[in-house]
């Protein structure tokens, strides 16, 4: 059965727990990461995955952020799985959306 799993995407400034020493990214460095981000995930998923990415936009809580659906066979952990993966390679974070 197919599904539809939605993700609010965006990056998060600083060092973090795991990344004590991480620099952050410019405006332009994320605006370059999310329009990156649909063919990259495509790296993580099967060829009958479709990954849908739409507009880049500003929140004021988390800045830049753009919202992606990836509609699939797979159970929702295995696609939480490999997001999470993809997003590390992009330097982002993502929330599921409900």
């Amino acid at each position: 059965m197919i599904k539809r799993y939605a993700y609010l995407v965006y990056y998060e400034a600083g060092p973090t727990p795991s990344a004590p020493n991480r620099l952050t990214k410019s405006e332009q460095e994320v605006i370059e990461a999310l329009r990156a981000l649909p063919e990259h995930l495509e790296h993580y998923f099967d060829a009958k995955t479709t990954i849908e990415a739409f507009d880049i936009e500003t929140d004021d809580d988390r800045g830049l952020l753009r919202e992606v659906a990836i509609i699939t066979s797979r159970e929702e952990a295995s696609v939480d799985s490999h997001l999470v993966h993809g997003l590390k390679g992009l330097d982002l974070c993502g929330n599921k959306l409900s």
